[in-house]
């Protein structure tokens, strides 16, 4: 039996020294530990782990923490392990001295391969996720750990529009990622004002209609087609932003509890439909240009009083 064999036998034992509150409970949890234990002495990590979470589960011993700590460990998750070693650590200070000297040690070792995100949002109770991972909501106490290289952040909150950032993570170094919330309002407000024809000081047309006529009556084609394509432009951007804000949801709800995350391209999926948003806005707003030239036109051509004021 390997040395990693024994300090899990170890714990095995331990798993006795705490209060019984439930006997059945603990019967239960010391049956799933020894299972796990076996599955772990022959590789077979990830049914082991989930053996000794499953135990956890039914009885809380601190203890079993340093299991999942290993398992996590030899199964690639090390920001997991590390989260299980600390809690085991603070929770179980009575544990075997080598145990605990074990558990010291893969601290410090998985420390040195992981890096820290500080990640700042003003706006209160929005979730965060790292690559699709929800990992608490704002304002986050503390920097979060997390695994060398790429990853992509995520704030969101009901009726704003989500943030990302992309950040690279550098091991040992503790990086602030700071993301800034807007309210679906007032983006559609933006996306309207990026129009780079609309006036931005454009004041109310005054018609003075002629006796009889309406402002819309007797109109040429093009009043209504670009009348048209301006009703057109705004509804499919609405639509397009709510598209993109139900795929960030789904895309949550699918890949928030796996370690992986949302790969590259669901992620540019979500990108793509926000951009689509912004450039039907704008399309919008210069339609809406279009539409007032074309209607101050024609009513000049057919003699209405007209006074656009700028």
């Amino acid at each position: 039996m390997n040395a990693i064999a024994c300090v899990l036998l170890v714990v095995l034992a331990l798993v006795a020294l705490p209060p019984v509150s439930d006997p059945q409970a603990k019967a239960t949890a010391q049956a799933l530990l020894k299972e796990g234990t076996a599955l772990y002495e022959r590789g077979d990590f990830a049914d082991a782990l989930a053996k000794f979470e499953a135990a956890y589960g039914v009885y809380a011993s601190p203890k079993l923490l340093f299991n999942i700590g290993q398992a996590d460990r030899d199964l690639g998750r090390p920001v997991d392990a590390l989260q299980a070693f600390e809690k085991f650590l603070a929770l179980a200070p009575d544990a075997a001295p080598d145990v605990l000297s074990e558990a010291r040690q893969s601290v410090v070792d998985l420390r040195d391969k992981l890096g820290q995100l500080r990640i700042e949002c003003a706006t209160p109770n929005a979730t965060v996720t790292i690559d699709g991972k929800p990992v608490g909501v704002t304002p986050l106490a503390q920097p979060v750990w997390t695994t060398v290289g790429r990853h992509q952040i995520a704030v969101q909150r009901d009726t704003y529009v989500p943030a990302l950032k992309d950040v690279n993570v550098v091991p040992e170094q503790t990086q602030t990622v700071t993301l800034q919330l807007s309210s679906l309002s007032v983006r559609a407000v933006e996306g309207r004002a990026a129009s780079p024809t609309a006036p931005s000081n454009a004041q109310p047309v005054v018609l003075a209609a002629s006796q009889g006529d309406s402002w819309w009556s007797g109109r040429k084609w093009y009043v209504w087609a670009t009348a048209g394509g301006t009703v057109l432009f705004a509804t499919s951007a609405i639509v397009a932003g709510l598209a993109a804000k139900s795929r960030f949801n789904d895309l949550q709800n699918s890949c928030g509890a796996t370690t992986a995350g949302c790969s590259e391209s669901e992620i540019d999926g979500v990108k793509s439909r926000a951009a689509l948003t912004d450039v039907l806005w704008v399309l919008a707003g210069a339609s809406a240009v279009a539409t007032g030239v074309s209607f101050y036109v024609d009513s000049r051509d057919a003699g209405m009083s007209v006074a656009w004021k700028f």
